[in-house]
């Protein structure tokens, strides 16, 4: 059984053998190759461009992280700025009610 096989299978390659010419053969197993070879030098310009996306992108995160900390250290320190005034308002407004009324309508005044 297992000899009957190996001639089907010696048989079945010889008539495919036939149905390809060597010259079409040679051409096929070069444009396989040339195709892998583009396939390899797009896989590396492909990892070239991820690798210079991430540093990049590495770049702009740390960039962005430092603004972001400047920012709120900003907004911190306007915070607080804003809180004397309304403090020293307040303390204005307790020691010389009559002067700080004054000052609010001429701000008032100004204003339109």
């Amino acid at each position: 059984m297992e000899h009957d096989n190996n001639e089907l299978d010696a048989a079945l390659v010889d008539s495919m053998r036939g149905l390809v010419s060597k010259p079409d053969l040679y051409l096929i197993k070069a444009a396989q190759a040339s195709t892998l070879r583009q396939l390899k030098a797009a896989r590396t310009l492909l990892r070239d461009f991820n690798a210079a996306a991430k540093q990049q992108l590495e770049q702009k995160l740390s960039a962005s992280q430092a603004a972001v900390q400047h920012l709120t250290s900003i907004r911190q320190d306007l915070d607080y700025t804003y809180a004397r005034i309304r403090e020293l308002k307040q303390q204005l407004a307790e020691v010389h009610p009559e002067l700080y009324t004054q000052l609010q309508q001429k701000l008032a005044a100004e204003e339109d």
